[in-house]
């Protein structure tokens, strides 16, 4: 499921003459301290999935809708939900960069 939803996102996030990045680690393992770095250094849009997810909640869009069920359940968000949030906040940046956290 995750190689199939990695694959869907990848014609996105090519970006002409930028760099796509995706940090991934346990919570606490240093993923916004490097972020950080990265953003200042080479001008990266930031895109934190749980930052996001709670942003999609908060202003209730219809993909925070779906996930809010699944919150609210106990459940974990589906891959596929997640990775249509990162596709819409991809296709709405202006940077060259793109650096997902999450």
């Amino acid at each position: 499921m995750l190689a199939a939803g990695l694959r869907r996102m990848a014609g996105p996030l090519v970006r002409p003459r930028g760099i796509a990045t995706l940090i991934m680690g346990p919570p606490g393992g240093g993923k916004g301290t490097i972020s950080k770095k990265l953003i200042k250094d080479f001008d990266f849009h930031h895109i934190s999935t749980g930052d996001m997810l709670r942003a999609q909640v908060r202003l209730g869009s219809a993909l925070g809708k779906k996930a809010k069920e699944y919150m609210d359940a106990g459940n974990l968000v589906p891959d596929s939900l997640i990775i249509d949030m990162v596709l819409d906040e991809v296709k709405g940046s202006e940077k060259k960069h793109v650096l997902l956290d999450g």
